[in-house]
């Protein structure tokens, strides 16, 4: 969430903090000691991210391409599975009419015939939950594909949208459809009180972006770093 602290001559300053700094989570947990990341700081990252997609978009399209050529190749194998998965289904069957005959014809005893009938029936559902595994992920690259279809599309009707001078409204557009997620991880520094934060950016064209709050450390006041 956004919330202002005093900077250097009293002027407000925007930071982003984890809402479970403003929650007591009892004496096990205690307040979430992540660290504050500068407004203006990550925004200014976020949207220049943006702009070059937006105005060099061969790289995030080429980037595209190659997943999508991966992305063909392990549904090759996943449909390949499937298939052998299948045929191992159909065998239990086989197996377990084999182990009914077998107790027909007084072969067996009907306590091996439940012991028997209860391991086919176990093996035969992994069988059958991988197989709702493999379907899963399929459709997951079904649907990217189709994400992927709409990229070039997609930059371009956003590119449409820029001037000069964009309002909030258009830089706020653009970034909700270029931005999947925004992960912060605080981590120990070394030789450092202060802990370091790494902001991972997921865009949904290109790879995640990695960045480390030590790259704003010189626009910060020592109070504000402390945050």
């Amino acid at each position: 969430m956004g919330i202002h602290y005093p900077g250097s001559k009293r002027a407000l300053k925007g930071y982003y903090t984890c809402t479970g700094k403003q929650a007591y989570k009892g004496p096990m947990h205690g307040k979430c000691t992540s660290k504050n990341l500068p407004q203006d700081w990550i925004e200014d990252l976020v949207w220049r991210d943006c702009l070059a997609f937006i105005n060099q978009p061969g790289e995030a399209l080429q980037e595209i391409a190659e997943a999508r050529e991966v992305k063909q190749a392990k549904k090759v194998d996943l449909e390949s599975e499937i298939a052998l998965i299948q045929k191992s289904i159909d065998d239990k069957d086989i197996e377990r009419q084999s182990i009914l005959d077998l107790f027909c014809k007084s072969i067996i005893t009907f306590t091996d015939l439940e012991k028997q009938i209860q391991k086919i029936n176990q093996e035969k559902e992994i069988l059958e939950q991988r197989i709702k595994e493999i379907r899963t992920s399929l459709q997951v690259d079904r649907d990217y594909s189709t994400k992927v279809m709409n990229a070039f599309q997609l930059l371009t009707s956003l590119r449409d949208k820029l001037d000069d001078n964009p309002s909030f409204e258009t830089r706020r557009e653009i970034v909700k459809a270029l931005v999947q997620c925004i992960q912060v991880h605080t981590t120990p520094s070394e030789g450092s009180k202060r802990p370091r934060a790494s902001v991972t950016v997921q865009y949904c064209f290109a790879k995640d972006i990695i960045y480390t709050d030590k790259d704003c450390t010189n626009r910060l006041t020592e109070s504000e770093q402390g945050r």
